[in-house]
Formats: C-alpha cells, sequence, structure tokens
C-alpha cells in the first residue's frame, strides 16, 4: 500500500513539473518507430519472397525442360556430364 502512495505521488509531481508532456511524446516516437520496423520488415520479407518465387519458377522449367528431353534442362549453372 505504501508503494501505490509514493507512486500516486510521483505521478503527482511529474504532472506538476510538467513531465506528464514526456508521456504522450514517447509513446508517439515509440508508435512511429514500431511502424517504421514493421514497414521495413514486410519489404525485406515480400524481398524475400520474391527471390524465392523466382528460383522455383527457374528450377521448375529445368525441370519441365530435362523431362521433356532438352538439352537446356539441368540443374544449377553447369550442364550435366556426358556419358555418365
Amino acid at each position: 500500500m505504501r508503494a501505490f502512495f509514493v507512486l500516486l505521488a510521483g505521478i503527482g509531481a511529474a504532472a506538476w513539473a510538467g513531465w506528464w508532456l514526456l508521456l504522450p511524446i514517447g509513446l508517439l516516437v515509440a508508435v512511429v518507430a514500431g511502424t517504421v520496423l514493421w514497414l521495413q520488415h514486410q519489404k525485406v520479407t515480400d524481398d524475400r519472397r520474391r527471390a524465392e518465387d523466382e528460383l522455383r519458377r527457374r528450377a521448375d522449367e529445368q525441370q519441365a525442360w530435362r523431362l521433356a528431353g532438352d538439352p537446356r534442362g539441368w540443374h544449377g549453372q553447369y550442364p550435366p556430364a556426358e556419358g555418365i
């Protein structure tokens, strides 16, 4: 109970001294910073997802070529060795 009154007195002193203005400013800064970080995370996630989708598309295309007997259809950067 004593801590409650100390807290209440501290809040009252801060309000009397004008420190109460720091609370809304701090909350605004926290909300803006959180929003910017979230948007940045979304952009990185979207970029990574697009790169993975492109990789999957190219792999599927090469697999289809390989199954069709097309010599372009190899996996990776180098064609398979002949005669193996």
